[in-house]
């Protein structure tokens, strides 16, 4: 394992320790360790930081294992899903700088109740502690998890090795602060808690994953030699996650429709349902194609008529001329499903420029991307899709922006239920 490699996962691991989903937790921990001396204190602090180190070690072993036994299922190369797995870090760090960041660093889960200070209870606090981690750096673990998976058909030990390093960085806060007295500890945990470090804590995470990504495509010498193949399988990832997110899109507007009593909603419900199964049976080329365009042509037509009947005078509202230029271009193509991605596409690039939600504004990116390369001329892809993989990488980016939104409308419309129902 190179030193690059070393100080990148490292950085990350100190860098997890600082989002804002459980860094406020820490004082907890200082009144945990605070309630013996100063030498059990850091006896303490050293056996949490071995309880969480040991746990991401069992998780890491629990995936290399998992991988082990898919892997004779998969027809890929280890170059090629090392160069893939690179690509996908980078666009996960990418993607830090989105809405996605401030839904991802919020999902906590509760920490377990421990009576006493016993030693046992140390390294169990320790162990579940990363159990905190898991919803909001799920992001961080997927990638720390994946790299360790690619090691291990070098080395098993240089695997383990990596999650060790990866540990010893988030715990390595708690450890330090852990060390000192409560009254220092607490001072230094509140000048922390303001400073640029926890407030950007995401985007600086997401820069260190696009790091470990570069590394990581680095590591095969002759890397450009398989991007073509890493920009199919990403390509592939992106129809797929982008299925998943417009059924979860689809339930999102249901929930919503049915709390609001809004029967316009259903249409954009219907729309993405079936918009999200025609992706998933875009993939299956035995499908019949017939039958394929067909549903992609109603699912859009369904779509087009909900964001119309929605979002009608917020796309139009910029001017009177815009309410033209929406409907320009139905006057125009050669088929049906055509039509309806200009019309699309027009609509929801409006959208984008009038909205002030940023979860709406970064859907509105989303779809627009992909229905502008459904509907771009071949040539025009070549020149922009350089060595095969910009436009997979922007797909794979640009795709979780339907996540926030989904999540944002789900929750903002149990809240409306709850308040109605009090």
């Amino acid at each position: 394992m190179n030193l690059l490699r070393v100080l990148s996962v490292y950085i990350l691991g100190v860098q997890t320790a600082f989002l804002p989903c459980f860094f406020p937790i820490l004082p907890v921990f200082l009144a945990y360790v605070a309630k013996g001396n100063r030498r059990k204190a850091i006896l303490v602090s050293t056996l949490f930081s071995i309880g969480l180190v040991s746990s991401f070690i069992v998780y890491g072993v629990t995936a290399i294992y998992a991988a082990w036994l898919i892997s004779p299922l998969l027809n890929i190369s280890l170059e090629e899903l090392t160069v893939t797995l690179g690509i996908v870090f980078i666009a996960l760090g990418f993607s830090m700088f989105t809405p996605l960041k401030e839904i991802m660093t919020r999902l906590t889960l509760p920490l377990p109740r421990l009576r006493g200070m016993s030693l046992l209870n140390s390294v169990i606090l320790g162990f579940f502690f990363s159990l905190i981690a898991a919803p909001c750096a799920s992001v961080y673990l997927f990638a720390i998890i994946s790299s360790a998976i690619i090691v291990t058909y070098i080395s098993v030990a240089e695997a383990i090795v990596q999650l060790i390093i990866f540990g010893i960085g988030i715990s390595t806060p708690f450890l330090i602060l852990g060390v000192l007295t409560q009254k220092t500890s607490l001072h230094i945990h509140r000048k922390i808690s303001k400073s640029f470090i926890v407030r950007r804590s995401g985007e600086l995470a997401g820069i260190l994953m696009v790091a470990l990504g570069v590394v990581t495509m680095l590591s095969i010498g002759d890397f450009y030699n398989y991007l073509h193949l890493a920009g199919r399988d990403i390509d592939f990832l992106a129809n797929i996650l982008f299925a998943i997110l417009m059924l979860y899109l689809s339930m999102s507007t249901l929930i919503v429709a049915k709390v609001l009593s809004k029967g316009r909603l259903l249409l954009l419900t219907l729309g993405a349902l079936l918009w999200g199964i025609a992706t998933l049976l875009v993939l299956l080329s035995s499908f019949p194609q017939d039958i394929l365009s067909d549903l992609l042509v109603i699912s859009k037509f369904l779509f087009l008529l909900g964001t119309l009947a929605i979002f009608w005078d917020k796309i139009t509202s910029t001017t009177p001329i815009s309410r033209v230029i929406v409907l320009i271009p139905i006057a125009y193509g050669e088929s049906i499903l055509l039509i309806t991605n200009l019309v699309l596409a027009v609509a929801w690039i409006f959208l984008s420029l009038r909205t002030k939600r940023r979860e709406m504004m970064w859907a509105s990116y989303t779809i627009s991307l992909f229905i502008l390369l459904e509907i771009l001329p071949a040539d025009i892809l070549r020149v922009v899709n350089y060595a095969g993989i910009v436009i997979p990488v922007l797909k794979l980016t640009s795709v979780f922006g339907l996540y926030p939104l989904a999540r944002r409308n789900i929750d903002g419309a149990l809240g409306i239920k709850f308040l109605l129902t009090k």
